[in-house]
């Protein structure tokens, strides 16, 4: 892994050091499982679905803004075709790490209407031993809704757009397309 990774690192433990300190008025930890779909042309001519899911911290600041975290692993997998007869199968994984920053209509409701971005690194591993996995800059606009099943448990769903930055000027940038659905819980409140 490259510097950018550890100082992306450095950067979000400041940050959430930060927001806990300023007095959060509920954090909220969750786990969503993960469908995403690649929309760039790079990707999505090797891969048509990818599975995963994510680690979230929701530090809220108030009942309308919240600060976090999300750790994610999405891994595509698929079978091609290398000759007339021949056949490979082909991986890639994607590990995505971002600081969050998010908007509440009101998270204190029962139903909860938010939008919000993610911006962070993401470790991209194509599976073969003979290659580096990759670490780049990577940001994630994101829109969603969750409903309250009870007072510290509640039904996430979030669709958003990863765009994962390319060093290399003869690749753009991978796109995915991911529908969260998931659960959080309410730690402190």
């Amino acid at each position: 892994m490259n510097g950018k990774f550890y100082r992306f690192l450095l950067i979000t433990a400041i940050t959430m050091g930060m927001a806990t300190t300023a007095s959060a008025q509920r954090i909220d930890i969750g786990l969503q499982g993960t469908p995403s779909i690649p929309i760039d042309d790079n990707t999505s001519n090797v891969f048509e679905l990818g599975f995963g899911g994510k680690l979230t911290g929701e530090f809220f600041l108030s009942d309308h803004i919240g600060v976090g975290v999300d750790l994610g692993y999405i891994a595509f997998s698929e079978t091609i075709n290398v000759g007339a007869s021949m056949q490979q199968d082909v991986e890639l994984n994607v590990i995505p790490l971002e600081a969050t920053g998010t908007y509440h209509l009101d998270a204190s409701e029962d139903f909860d209407v938010f939008g919000g971005a993610g911006v962070g690194v993401s470790i991209i591993d194509d599976g073969i031993d003979a290659t580096d996995s990759e670490t780049n800059l990577s940001f994630s606009p994101r829109i969603g809704a969750s409903y309250a099943i009870t007072d510290e448990l509640r039904a996430n769903l979030t669709g958003s757009y990863l765009v994962i930055t390319n060093d290399n000027d003869n690749v753009d940038s991978s796109q995915l397309l991911n529908i969260n659905l998931g659960l959080t819980y309410t730690i402190l409140d």
